[in-house]
């Protein structure tokens, strides 16, 4: 039961959660680039049937969501000083680290600040699959050097695809098959594919004033979904 993070296409949209259904995914979250998509994704999950909820980035877009709109807040981090910056911002919640960026940012200090926050750390494998030979091996290194830092187990640490479109892609046991490959431990990676994104959802649930009763019934859903395949939100 793997939910992972995609890229909003509005033409290619609803094949991507068909494809992704077949192929082993539960759940999807969306990123969108402008506040009015967020209605836009809770209808296409309703009528789909396949549950899936919106993410939009502080820092690009604003914060213009209405009450009753359900959306995960989430932020990119290029450097050590924005992902300062955007653990303490409290309307964050997911905070996107390009794999190429993770030296300049990921140290002791910076995991120790990250543990003192209710925060998501998503890393996109896109970029490291994507990559010709020498850099695909220099990201790899990176993030190998970095594997007992984010494994800490108070650290929230998400992979995820980020497709555009059906051919980027993956199904649940190959990106298994990645992060083992990286070195994460199974334990571990049950985490960072299940449990993790499963609290991400539901932390905005937790804050927002929800009037929307399609998007209740979305969370209900996952919720009951998580609890089927033995996952429970951190209390």
């Amino acid at each position: 039961m793997v939910i992972d993070i995609l890229e909003f296409n509005p033409e290619k949209i609803d094949k991507m959660l068909t494809a992704g259904k077949k192929i082993g995914y539960w759940g999807f979250i969306i990123h969108i680039e402008k506040s009015d998509l967020a209605k836009t994704v809770q209808k296409i999950s309703t009528e789909s049937k396949i549950p899936a909820v919106p993410l939009i980035e502080i820092d690009k877009y604003g914060t213009a969501l209405s009450r009753d709109t359900y959306v995960i807040v989430g932020a990119e981090a290029t450097n050590e000083t924005e992902f300062r910056k955007s653990l303490r911002n409290p309307k964050i919640s997911l905070i996107t680290i390009d794999p190429n960026d993770m030296a300049k940012i990921i140290n002791k200090q910076t995991i120790n600040i990250a543990k003192q926050y209710y925060k998501f750390i998503e890393i996109p494998i896109k970029p490291l699959l994507y990559a010709q030979p020498t850099e695909r091996h220099k990201i790899l290194t990176t993030i190998r050097n970095t594997l007992r830092l984010i494994s800490n187990k108070k650290i929230r640490i998400i992979f995820t695809t980020r497709a555009t479109n059906i051919y980027e892609m993956i199904t649940p046991r190959q990106l298994r098959a990645v992060l083992l490959e990286i070195g994460f431990k199974d334990i571990t990676i049950k985490k960072i594919l299940k449990q993790n994104p499963l609290e991400l959802i539901i932390t905005p649930y937790e804050i927002t004033t929800i009037k929307d009763k399609n998007t209740l019934k979305v969370l209900e859903k996952i919720l009951e979904l998580g609890r089927r395949a033995g996952l429970e939100p951190a209390t």
